[in-house]
């Protein structure tokens, strides 16, 4: 062996000497990265926990007006003649249709974007309010405060769906009336839906948005609904790129607030077609 390559043969024992500390604190990346797995595992132990609480909840949904279902029409075969038939088709349609209902809002839930594929488009939001109410019947008084011209791009029957769940909701724990306001706060464009009812905690604002959740108000699903509405409303919002969430209202109810980026308009009024 040459005097050239003795230097280099004795820094490589060196640095591999039993006992000796790697210079490179790779004990203190291994620690990271430790940490990094052990808190992925918990996020994803919590992922397939929500995951089985929600496919809990949903059977249960489904369980519900089947069995229903199945005792009206047992009820029928084991006695025929005094079965009014037109009050059992009358009650199975209206629980076929809250399977519908559940089924398609778990299929919206799943995929917002499904169905037949929309491009946003520019709309006034408080014209979309006017052509949502044109087409309820609602048992609550709707007051409205609607600025002209509030101008937000989305897919229309999305932002549709996410004012109808949010009336919905409103109408069904208002005590005497609902109220919408479409306004510009600075570059954001805004609908409130507001009711009169029990109102929401501060604790639950956020968990209410979660699917099949019963709170422990008054605001509880014996009101009727599949506890999945506020979740596709919020899911829908973001897919627009807009933002959904409650908050106390004027009238000591509960009061859903969306806001979306604020398409600009000229002068006149006239909105700038966005590229």
């Amino acid at each position: 062996m040459t005097a050239r390559n003795q230097p280099s043969t004795s820094f490589v024992a060196e640095s591999v000497r039993p006992g000796a500390h790697p210079p490179c604190g790779c004990d203190h990346d291994q620690d990271a990265l430790n940490r990094r797995l052990e808190a992925m595992t918990e996020r994803l132990e919590r992922t397939f926990r929500r995951e089985r609480q929600f496919a809990c909840d949903a059977s249960h949904e489904l369980c519900t007006p089947l069995a229903a279902l199945r005792l009206e029409l047992e009820e029928a075969r084991l006695h025929p003649d005094d079965t009014d038939l037109a009050s059992l088709l009358d009650r199975t349609l209206s629980n076929v249709g809250r399977l519908q209902t559940i089924v398609g809002d778990l299929l919206l839930l799943a995929r917002p974007d499904a169905g037949t594929p929309a491009e946003p488009e520019l709309m006034d939001l408080a014209e979309l309010v006017r052509g949502e109410l044109s087409r309820r019947e609602d048992r609550h008084e709707v007051e409205l405060r609607l600025d002209p011209e509030v101008m937000a791009r989305g897919v229309r029957t999305q932002l549709g769906r996410v004012l109808g769940n949010l009336l919905d909701n409103a109408q069904r724990y208002a005590k005497s009336s609902v109220r919408v306001r479409v306004r510009r706060r600075r570059d954001i464009a805004e609908l409130t839906v507001c009711d009169d009812g029990e109102g929401v905690a501060r604790a639950e604002r956020d968990r209410i948005f979660q699917p099949f959740t019963r709170l422990a108000t008054c605001r509880s699903r014996s009101h009727g609904g599949t506890g999945l509405g506020l979740a596709i409303a919020r899911d829908l919002a973001e897919a627009n790129h807009g933002t959904l969430r409650a908050g106390p209202s004027p009238t000591q109810g509960a009061c859903f607030v969306l806001q979306l980026p604020l398409s600009p308009t000229d002068p006149a009024g006239a909105s700038i077609p966005i590229r």
